[in-house]
């Protein structure tokens, strides 16, 4: 039972998104469990799309929290958008949560402990994982089937954490598992071991990436992933998804319907809450610097043909969102 109002900022931090909560006693066998009913009618669904809404969201909450004290009652208006982040964010991270533990399970069975070298690997955990992880079938759908037919009776804290020290320590094949899987497997021991939150999962999930790219590309419970996401991530990277989908919705960028979706109307409703700082456009000048993946050429030359160049990051100001920046100070060398 929560202590606060169901109305402020204070009563929303204290719901689950945002806890870290030690999962790592209970069983993979009681989380497959429900795995198994969340996939009695899976849906997929584009994680694009889903990136998207989650980082306005995101980017909308944020703000909440710099112009209302926490315990602060709040307008009906403002406590839906709020609500509407801790809910949609946390039916995502039970999505990315039985995602990741399938994915990772299906990529172990590239691993095989033939040799006592790669079986000290594993010494330290049960003979029940051992068990487990070397009966897992070739092939990658029977490897899912294998887990939700056959989960293992051992806490979550130790399945997660030897399948980590696989990945991270074992030989594999070139393109298979390997230390881009570790980093998979260590985000979601991190959210299992009670060090991250959900919402720092989600946060950091969507730039996960395995050998051939993100790891939305295993065809369950997430559509394949496109060149869109690389875009999202980049911008992201500068603070400006507000922007993005305002220059969207405004017909500046191009970006499918599809990905789009229902997030630009919570852009409207956040945007008529916060104002400004849902208003502007994408600086790509910016993007670029603070290190984007891609390339926005044509982006950059239409906003300096409509808005000027908006200078460099290595000019007088350091952006840090689109509305912060620390002024940059240069230091001038003075004869003795």
């Amino acid at each position: 039972m929560s202590l606060y109002r169901t109305d402020t900022l204070a009563y929303h931090k204290s719901r689950p998104l945002f806890q870290n909560r030690d999962l790592s006693k209970i069983s993979v066998a009681a989380v497959v469990k429900n795995l198994n009913m969340y996939m009695v009618n899976p849906t997929q669904v584009s994680p694009e799309t889903e990136a998207l809404r989650f980082y306005l969201m995101n980017h909308a909450f944020s703000e909440l929290q710099k112009r209302f004290d926490p315990h602060e009652i709040l307008a009906p208006n403002v406590e839906g958008l709020a609500d509407r982040y801790v809910r949609s964010s946390s039916d995502s991270a039970v999505r990315m949560l039985f995602y990741m533990l399938m994915i990772i399970t299906r990529e172990c069975r590239h691993w095989k402990n033939h040799s006592a070298t790669q079986a000290k690997i594993v010494a330290p955990y049960s003979e029940t994982f051992k068990g487990f992880q070397s009966g897992i079938p070739g092939g990658s759908m029977e490897a899912v089937k294998y887990l939700r037919s056959n989960a293992p009776d051992i806490p979550m804290g130790e399945y997660v954490s030897a399948i980590t020290d696989i990945f991270n320590k074992g030989s594999f094949q070139s393109q298979f598992g390997g230390k881009p899987w570790g980093v998979i497997a260590d985000t979601l021991r991190k959210y299992v071991h009670g060090e991250i939150s959900a919402e720092i999962l989600m946060d950091t999930a969507w730039t996960l990436a395995h050998n051939n790219g993100p790891m939305f590309n295993k065809g369950m419970l997430y559509q394949q992933y496109s060149d869109r996401l690389y875009m999202i991530l980049d911008v992201q990277r500068a603070g400006m998804i507000p922007q993005l989908i305002n220059q969207v919705v405004n017909h500046e960028v191009s970006m499918p319907d599809p990905i789009v979706g229902n997030t630009a109307v919570e852009w409207k409703e956040a945007k008529d809450i916060l104002g400004s700082c849902f208003e502007g456009y994408v600086d790509w000048i910016k993007v670029r610097e603070l290190g984007a993946k891609h390339s926005y050429a044509s982006y950059e030359a239409a906003q300096i043909a409509k808005h000027g160049s908006s200078g460099s990051l290595k000019g007088e100001k350091f952006f840090i969102s689109p509305i912060e920046f620390v002024m940059v100070v240069k230091r001038e060398e003075v004869e003795a």
